[in-house]
Formats: structure tokens, sequence, C-alpha cells
């Protein structure tokens, strides 16, 4: 993906409809650039995964790169197999997540999951899911997402930890706790006794 091997790596994994902030994703970034070119150091690469190309916003969100003037820092690779995901979180140094709105959270879990510090939006589903594992911010607040990012980037103590932190959070989701749970509100919501039939 031509990514400098000097160059740590932000990732974010997700769609760019208007629910999933790209505009504050785009402005927090640029700030986290800005920060480290006045440092005359190498700034990051945001790695963007998804299936982005066909979004009809698509051509506004890469102007918008543009007149950011992060044409040379934001990698739009497409759509990436779980293996190349895989590679990628090991690979990528913090995960950034400014969604305004979320069903449940499954990108961040999965960061986590896979040992990568999350810099998160605190709405909707996001505080459950993340808990007290990785760092939230206000969405309208992206001083704290570009302090926060550089200091995971700075900080390979404070990264670490959060690392760790996330890992531990990870593993109370697992997909047979979501089957007992949601056969759970079945039940409650028929207000009836069933009985699950294992074969």
């Amino acid at each position: 993906y031509l990514i400098p091997e000097d160059s740590a790596i932000v990732l974010y994994v997700g769609g760019i409809d208007q629910r999933k902030n790209t505009t504050g994703l785009l402005e927090a970034f640029a700030g986290v650039v800005s920060y480290f070119r006045q440092k005359s150091q190498p700034p990051p690469v945001l790695f963007i995964s998804g299936r982005i190309e066909q979004d009809r916003q698509f051509s506004s969100f890469k102007a918008r790169i543009g007149l950011l003037g992060l044409g040379d820092y934001v990698k739009t690779p497409g759509y990436l197999s779980d293996g190349e995901l895989l590679k990628l979180y090991a690979a990528s140094s913090v995960f950034f997540f400014p969604s305004l709105y979320e069903g449940f959270g499954l990108p961040p879990l999965e960061a986590m999951a896979a040992g990568l510090p999350v810099v998160s939006s605190n709405t909707s589903a996001m505080p459950e899911v993340i808990g007290e594992a990785g760092v939230m911010f206000e969405p309208g607040n992206l001083e704290v997402a570009v302090r926060e990012i550089i200091e995971i980037l700075e900080n390979r103590d404070y990264a670490l930890a959060l690392a760790a932190k996330g890992k531990k959070r990870a593993e109370l989701f697992t997909w047979e706790k979501t089957g007992e749970r949601t056969y759970a509100a079945y039940k409650r919501a028929l207000g009836m006794d069933y009985r699950v039939v294992r074969k």
C-alpha cells in the first residue's frame, strides 16, 4: 500500500456515510499530521478500510482529503479480506472511530481484540462496548481525539497499557454470550418459557 516504513498507521474501518462522522475523522487526522510536520517528524498515515468507492459521497470525501492537504497521508484501498485486515490491525498503531451512531460498535471491538489501542466517540453503543478500555471523546471535541492519538503514537507505555485493557475487555464479548442473551430477550418478549433444543 506504499506506506513509508517510518510512518505509523492510524486505522479506520467502516463506511463514509454521515453517521460515521468522516468530516471529524479527516479534520482530527489533519491536526495529527500538522503536529508531526511541525516537529519535522514523519506524519502517520490514515488507512481507511471498507467498501467506500461505490458510496455516493466518495467523490466529495476524496475532495475533502485534498482540501485538507492529506493526499499523501490517506490510503483508501477499499475492501480487504479478513486475512489482510488482520495483518493491518497488527501493523497499525491506533484505531480511530469518531462515529456519531452505531447499533453496536463491532469495529472498535475487533480492534481491541486484535490488541490495538482505540480512540472512539462516546456516543450510542460505544461506551457499552469500549468501557474503560479505550479513550472516548465527545464528537464535537476533536481536540481531545487529536491529543490522545498523538499521545498513543508518542508514548509506547501508554499505548501498550490501552492495548492490554482492550484485549481483556474484548474477552467479555463472545458469540456464545450473544446467543444466550438473544435467546433470553426473545423469551422475555414472548412471555414464555421456551427451551433450547440442542441437536
